[in-house]
This record gives C-alpha cells, structure tokens and sequence, in this order.
C-alpha cells in the first residue's frame, strides 16, 4: 500500500503571516454589505462551533453574523475546546439534539472552524437526518493521515487527553455524593459497603485512565478521513499558517465542494470572503432538501473580496 504523501508544517514565517492576515481580516468588516446581498432568513438553526483552544466568545461575531442574516445563529456551549475527548463528542451530541428539538426538528446547518469542523463532519456522520449541511473554516479532517502536517499535534494529543481527565473527573465528582449517601445508610449492609468501597475507587481509576477514541480507536480516527453523506462546503486558505491546506479539503463531488479564500487560517471567521460564502450557503441549503443541495457559485458577486471566478 502506497504511504500517503508527506505533506510539511507551516514555516514559522507562514505563521506569523498568518497573524498579520487575520488582523486585517478582522478589521476590513463588510457584514453591511453582504446582509443587502441577501433576503431575511427563515429562521433556519445554525450552530457555529470554535476551533482547538477557542471558545464560543472568539466565534461570537460570525453567530452575531449569522443572526442578523434571520436565521437561529446558535453556540456550541462547550467551554474551552481543548481537543476531541468522549466527553466533548457526548457534549456535542446532546447540544445538537436540544437545537434539534427545539427549532421544530429542522435540521441544522453546523459551521465548524478548524477542529470544529472536524467534529462537525463526525456529527453529521453519526446524525445526517439532523444536518442540513457542515461548513468547514480551514478544518483539517485529513491530518490523522498526515501527523506531520501541523506542528500543534503533540499539544492536540495533550490536550484531548488532559480535556478527557477533567471529564472523567466531573463525572466522579458528580457521583460522590450518591456514594456517601450509600456508604452512610444505616439500611445499607457492611457487605454492600464493602463492596462500594472496592468498586468506586477501580470505576474511578478506570474513568481517569480511559484514553479518548480520537487517539485509541483507530476504526473511529479512520472515518475522519472518508466523506459524509451531509451536503459539505470545505473552505480553505493557502495563506494558512497553523495546518497544511490540503487537510482541509474533500474529494469534490455532487454534495462536495472545496472553496479557497485569501485570508489566513487565525482570520478564517472574520473574513469578509468566509461570510459571503456562508451567507450564501444558508440562503440557499439551510431549508432546502439535501436533493437540492447548491454548490457555491462564485459568479453573481463578481469576484468580491477576492473570491476566485470560477
């Protein structure tokens, strides 16, 4: 079997481009502009999730963004994204299920930068009936099969472990009391609390010693690289100084499509190119049978903010 193609880590050079890139992203804002591009939406749920050591308060623009478009620009709520534990999966699972339910069973549009789009892609993988499409901001899905392709995967290691030890620890704490309570009952027998006080320390060493699947289960870290079913727009940068932007793509096909943008990586949600698209995507997908999916068109907004025609 042929070894993938080595792909090589950003310069330090292309990472401090990256930085420069994504300031002026940040202040050339033309949402204005591109809201009179577009009729009011529907109401349509979107979710916008952040990347690898960002919060739902550095994706806060682009939900505003999203809003102001009319449609139910909605967070992902799960505090710090330190990397992919059970934890976080499980996290996100039930928040899609909530903005699922609540918005009348509509499926929802999920906006993913960087690993939010990599587990974006897995949730629409696990509930397509729940997706309307994923957009992916400079997301590499395809880095498990080029470990060398980024110099943060050590520290992704480190932090989906670290995050997979604090939610086994959560779980803990949130059970002790029940055991005390247990241990405590004078209608609990000796033998029973014998047994508890064996149990409970091996169930907790086992919970804080659990490795996440992400890094474990090679079945699970192998279908990150295959396509989903969901309708998917995967935008990327060769400006991007943080992942080599080739992870970041898909095999084009009919619900498939590959869009590269001239900002920077750290720039990907503040770009004026990056809202049009995803403007563009929820004014066209977000309600639409997945039948009718459209691919971008780049052609009516004549080459706006560097938009390549195509």
């Amino acid at each position: 079997m042929d070894k993938p193609e080595k792909l090589n880590p950003p310069d330090l050079i292309d990472a401090a481009y990256d930085i420069l890139l994504s300031y002026d992203a940040l202040k050339n804002n033309h949402d204005d502009a591109i809201r009179s591009l577009f009729p009011y939406g529907n109401g349509a749920p979107a979710m916008v999730v952040p990347g690898f050591m960002a919060h739902d308060l550095v994706t806060k623009g682009l939900g505003e963004f999203v809003s102001s478009l009319g449609y139910a620009g909605k967070k992902w709520k799960g505090g710090l994204h330190l990397g992919v534990s059970d934890y976080k999966l499980q996290h996100f699972e039930d928040r899609l299920n909530h903005v699922f339910n609540k918005h009348g069973q509509r499926p929802v549009t999920l906006i993913g930068w960087s690993l939010g789009g990599i587990v974006s892609r897995e949730m629409a993988r696990q509930h397509p009936e729940k997706v309307a499409q994923v957009i992916t901001l400079g997301s590499p899905f395809k880095a498990l099969a080029h470990p060398d392709s980024t110099h943060l995967k050590s520290a992704f290691d480190l932090a989906t472990q670290l995050d997979q030890k604090i939610g086994a620890s959560r779980e803990i704490l949130r059970d002790i009391p029940g055991v005390v309570k247990h241990q405590m009952s004078l209608k609990t027998s000796l033998s029973d609390k014998i047994k508890m006080g064996i149990q409970f320390p091996l169930y907790c060493a086992d919970r804080l010693l659990k490795k996440p699947q992400i890094l474990e289960d090679t079945t699970f870290s192998a279908q990150t690289l295959l396509p989903i079913d969901v309708p998917s727009t995967h935008i990327y940068t060769k400006n991007d100084g943080v992942v080599h932007w080739q992870t970041c793509m898909d095999e084009e096909s009919p619900i498939h499509q590959n869009i590269e943008v001239q900002t920077s990586h750290i720039g990907l949600p503040f770009d004026a190119a990056v809202r049009l698209i995803v403007a563009d995507r929820l004014y066209h997908n977000a309600s639409a049978p997945k039948s009718a999916w459209q691919k971008f068109d780049s052609a009516p907004y004549k080459g706006l903010f560097g938009l390549a025609q195509k």
